[in-house]
């Protein structure tokens, strides 16, 4: 790639903190699903990921890019990293898939957490087919970003991120296809999370038209964003700037300074070999059910809820925010969530800032209580942490949910 276009890639990273309190801040909040804790997320910026050629929409979540801390890359498709604000995604949007390229350098073991760094997908990014269906109109929007690694009290831009995010005009029907190839046959009463929409390396090997992105460009199936602009590429530009990237063509593990190549654990042809007997596991739980007449439902998405909108939660969360001049105020995120998905899945419809005369007594407290814990100008304490999503009220934080009157 032309050392200019990674310069540009580079200079979208942002700093909002400095090495030595990130360093802190990191190994203690990473893991940390209590989202009511402020001192990591706080200094996470959220970035660009992707623009919808359909209606415009970004795609925009939290990136860590100051390390690879914490980092491990899969192919889900729904979701690149965790990410306390959700996902901002527009209705055509189909997938989203990562590439973690080290460009050549080794990274350090304690930046690491574990000292591991495992990604499933290989380094070198490539196109999935399957999500651009002839007869349906589906775009691949590519665009790339920085990692930082940690060299004395700088962060220095040294890995590529890679993004492929896919849309279509009608993004359930191509999800649902997906979902229907893997079961092969018949849909299930819920699809398995390793399910993906995606495919997979060892599928692609050697189909080499995959792999050249410049082709799927210039067929006008492929967009790129300009690091510069932050715009989709104009149809008018001649020059196709990701070229021959290097890297493996596989996915990867790097431990004790030392890459091993990482197979795909769950693979088409595994899961179709047990699907038969998973289909009637899952037709007689369904049929126990029904005969006992109870009503609880195993905390997974269903085919049809996936497929239907119309089934979608609705629900919101709120962030606890400082002014620069202390008022402390709230925004409510609406958003839409499917059962069982943690909240890194929402899709966030609105925001409405409301003050906090319009919380009950107790919640208006608690939010007091956070606010103290932030600087003027901090906008990141979350109301609803994960622990809500998994049905408790209560943390060693303090209250896990805010409510309004």
């Amino acid at each position: 790639m032309d050392k200019d276009f990674q310069a540009q890639i580079n200079r979208q990273f942002k700093a909002l903190t400095d090495t030595r309190s990130y360093q802190v801040s990191v190994e203690g909040q990473v893991a940390e699903a209590d989202l009511i804790s402020v001192y990591f997320w706080r200094i996470i910026p959220e970035y660009l990921l992707s623009i919808c050629p359909f209606c415009g929409e970004p795609h925009r979540q939290q990136l860590d890019l100051y390390s690879l801390y914490g980092w491990h890359i899969s192919g889900g498709g729904q979701t690149v990293a965790y990410s306390p604000n959700g996902h901002h995604n527009c209705k055509h949007f189909t997938a989203v898939h990562g590439f973690l390229n080290l460009n050549g350098r080794k990274p350090q073991k304690r930046a690491l957490s574990f000292g591991l760094l495992r990604s499933t997908e290989p380094e070198v990014p490539f196109v999935s087919s399957c999500l651009l269906p002839d007869d349906l109109e589906s775009r691949v929007v590519l665009h790339s970003l920085p990692i930082c690694r940690i060299e004395g009290e700088t962060f220095v831009p040294t890995y590529t991120l890679y993004l492929l995010t896919y849309y279509a005009q009608d993004a359930p029907t191509i999800i649902h296809r997906r979902h229907m190839q893997w079961a092969n046959g018949p849909g299930l009463r819920y699809m398995p999370d390793f399910a993906r929409l995606p495919m997979y390396w060892e599928q692609v090997q050697n189909q080499s038209e995959l792999w050249d992105l410049e082709a799927w460009w210039r067929q006008g199936r492929l967009f790129w964003i300009d690091p510069v602009t932050m715009k989709l590429n104009d149809l008018t530009v001649m020059d196709f700037p990701y070229r021959a990237i290097k890297g493996v063509r596989h996915g990867y593990i790097f431990r004790g300074g030392k890459f091993t190549e990482q197979a795909t654990e769950w693979t088409m042809e595994r899961f179709q070999a047990g699907v038969a007997k998973l289909r009637q596991e899952q037709e007689e739980a369904h049929q126990r059910m029904v005969n006992s007449g109870d009503a609880w439902r195993a905390p997974r998405i269903e085919a049809e809820e996936y497929f239907d909108t119309s089934r979608k939660y609705d629900d919101f969360y709120d962030v606890v925010a400082k002014k620069a001049n202390g008022e402390v105020h709230l925004i409510r995120h609406y958003c839409h969530f499917l059962p069982g998905q943690p909240p890194d899945l929402l899709t966030i419809k609105a925001r409405e800032e409301f003050p906090l005369s319009a919380l009950t007594p107790d919640s208006r407290t608690n939010a007091e209580r956070i606010a103290a814990a932030l600087d003027g100008g901090d906008t990141l304490v979350y109301g609803k942490s994960y622990a809500y999503y998994m049905g408790v009220t209560e943390t060693s934080s303090g209250k896990a949910d805010l409510t309004s009157k």
